[in-house]
């Protein structure tokens, strides 16, 4: 860059700079809260966060942000241990956070990356509402159920707006109607924290699974920019937890995306449980694009928290399978016996839930018992036309009963490999296994260190598993 920057800071290594550093300079060029803004300032901490980590003896980094005609570009500078791309793109670069980047090393001057972002044009698009500037008029918050009344509903859905504007991938939450039907449904239960002046600034959901019963996911958790730092998170998960053990759920279930390590803090910091890994489950587009491109599908971790469920989980499973599930067990508290050698005949018939989404390519398969018919089951399901047509197959197996030995010799068959296992289900404790289209996705795995602790222990079983006869 051969002109002044517009802004230049220098930093120490000091971990607690990352956050209000990304922030300030992703709103120079981005309302604040919106899709954008929240790609920029994420790709900015992560790449903060990397280098902070490699910079010992306490050398400093220096930012330096420019303004270009169609780009800006944002230069991080520092003497520390030189740059290793593949770390590079695991944090940001493979995606999707950035439009472009340089690295230039230069011996005793250190090195340097430059991160190029476009500027957004959202503003100027049609259809869309203009913003409505809003004012927080006081810091005391409750939270409570939503209702079905047209007021909750649209409050709900402004909420929503203020920090995805379009772009959240739940589309039905824009539509009044549609958020109506999944409350009337009995299985979606949505929550909105609210001050003294009836301003609602945070919103979130229990939506529970036909697959998975008893354990709904936690998930849309919005906080308005107006209110950001203002603790909402913490206090609607608190709610939510409440609400969940009033309704006698075995726990609750949180998914935190793993192209990002953000959300996976969150979840850690409230005692969730990372149990499996469920990658390539839905595109780019069905993201909103959100920190996303094109060629990318999506990743996330299931993580689970047990609340209600006191009972003995009694596990029949191969052996290969005992150390996984029971280090699960274990962080989970709960109580369990673990048999390799049992006796287990077919059912009749296999019983199962299953659930297609076209628009991501993908199928779930709940299979809570195992029958003589598995295998060709389990082929009509994901072979509809003879072909294997879907991006993505997750099947849940019910291990909570002697399960045959035949089921795991047709998973193998089929191209399934093993990633996890999900406690608490009021219809099982299930291992996880997935079926791709297309490779593995570990290089785009973006994982905390307890996260990479279970991806690294998935692989190790995948491939023992691929020698296993």
């Amino acid at each position: 860059m051969n002109k002044k920057p517009c802004v230049e800071l220098t930093l120490a290594s000091n971990t607690n700079l990352i956050s209000p550093t990304a922030r300030y300079i992703s709103k120079l060029f981005f309302e604040s809260g919106t899709n954008t803004e929240n790609k920029v300032c994420f790709a900015i901490e992560a790449m903060l966060e990397y280098r902070m980590s490699e910079n010992k003896n306490g050398k400093k980094i220096t930012v330096k942000v420019y303004e270009g005609t169609n780009h800006f570009y944002v230069q991080l500078i520092d003497k520390g241990i030189p740059y290793v791309l593949s770390e590079i793109g695991k944090k940001v670069l493979n995606n999707g956070l950035v439009d472009s980047y340089s690295i230039s090393q230069e011996g005793k001057n250190g090195q340097q990356i430059t991160l190029s972002f476009r500027y957004s044009y959202e503003h100027k698009e049609s259809g869309r509402p203009e913003s409505v500037e809003e004012e927080l008029l006081d810091d005391t918050f409750t939270c409570r159920l939503l209702t079905d009344s047209e007021n909750d509903l649209l409050e709900a859905v402004r909420c929503i707006y203020s920090a995805y504007e379009y772009d959240y991938l739940n589309t039905d939450l824009y539509y009044l109607d549609a958020l109506k039907r999944k409350l009337s449904s009995g299985a979606y239960y949505a929550i909105i924290c609210e001050n003294r002046h009836g301003q609602v600034v945070g919103h979130c959901a229990l939506n529970n699974s036909l697959l998975l019963p008893n354990i709904p996911e936690f998930c849309t958790l919005v906080t308005k920019p107006i209110a950001r730092g203002k603790g909402i998170a913490a206090m609607l998960l608190d709610y939510v937890q409440d609400f969940a053990k009033k309704k006698k759920y075995n726990g609750i279930m949180i998914c935190p995306v793993a192209f990002h390590p953000f959300t996976q803090k969150i979840s850690n910091k409230n005692g969730y449980v990372p149990c499996a890994l469920n990658v390539s489950h839905s595109t780019a587009e069905s993201r909103g694009a959100l920190f996303m491109n094109g060629n990318i599908r999506a990743n996330e971790a299931i993580c689970i928290k047990l609340l209600n469920d006191q009972r003995m989980h009694k596990i029949y499973a191969p052996d290969m399978y005992r150390d996984y599930v029971c280090s699960i067990l274990d962080a989970l508290d709960s109580s369990y016996e673990y048999a390799t050698d049992y006796e287990a005949n077919c059912a009749p018939k296999t019983q199962f839930n299953s659930i297609v989404q076209k628009t991501n390519e993908i199928s779930y398969i709940s299979v809570t018992k195992v029958g003589e018919d598995f295998e060709n089951k389990i082929c009509e399901l994901i072979l509809p036309n003879g072909t294997f047509d879907l991006e993505m197959v997750g099947l849940y197996l019910n291990v909570g009963l002697p399960t045959p030995a035949v089921a795991f010799e047709a998973l193998k068959k089929l191209g399934f490999k093993f990633n996890g296992f999900v406690p608490g289900a009021s219809n099982g404790d299930f291992l996880y296994f997935q079926k791709l289209k297309k490779p593995y996705p570990l290089d785009t795995l973006v994982l905390e260190e307890n996260y990479k602790k279970m991806s690294d222990e998935l692989l190790k079983i995948q491939e023992k598993d691929s020698k296993h006869t």
